[in-house]
């Protein structure tokens, strides 16, 4: 918890010295427009993402999001995943079994649910795989994640 806490205050000043320099490492088209407040929510789930995305998604789609052969699928530059973020929330939160093409390759595994995550957990893996590794998508909000995971389909 304390560590939590720490990052998220190194988060903040991080955030307000890049914007008193007016660069930001994680900065973007999408996020140029976001509110002060929004851009220091962003980059807290983007390290606390992080952090969730090693414990939790790493050991199977690898520290670089480069997946694992033809067994597990890539999340860098993923047209599966970049096409539809609804369907991937639902995905982090329930999994998948059966066959989905990514980048034009078949992939057959199952992928575990993680029902135990909150909405904020989902959605801050989410910012930072969106946004990670070359994909650059932009905020995703808590609310809008929210909304798309209770229409999820299990």
């Amino acid at each position: 918890m304390y560590r939590l806490l720490l990052k998220s205050c190194l988060v903040f000043l991080v955030v307000c010295i890049s914007e008193a320099c007016s660069s930001e490492q994680h900065e973007n088209a999408a996020t140029q427009n976001l509110s002060g407040e929004d851009k220091v929510r962003y980059e807290q789930y983007l390290v606390q993402g992080e952090d969730l995305y090693q414990a939790r998604c790493a050991n199977c789609h690898q520290v670089d999001g480069s997946g694992l052969r033809r067994l597990i699928p890539p999340l860098a530059h993923a047209d599966y995943m970049l096409e539809d973020i609804n369907r991937t929330l639902c995905l982090i939160r329930h999994g998948r079994q059966g066959k989905i093409i990514v980048n034009n390759i078949d992939y057959q595994q199952k992928m575990p649910a993680n029902t135990r995550l909150t909405n904020i957990e989902v959605t801050q893996i989410a910012n930072f795989i969106y946004n990670s590794w070359g994909n650059e998508h932009g905020f995703i909000r808590l609310q809008d994640a929210s909304s798309a995971l209770d229409s999820c389909q299990p």
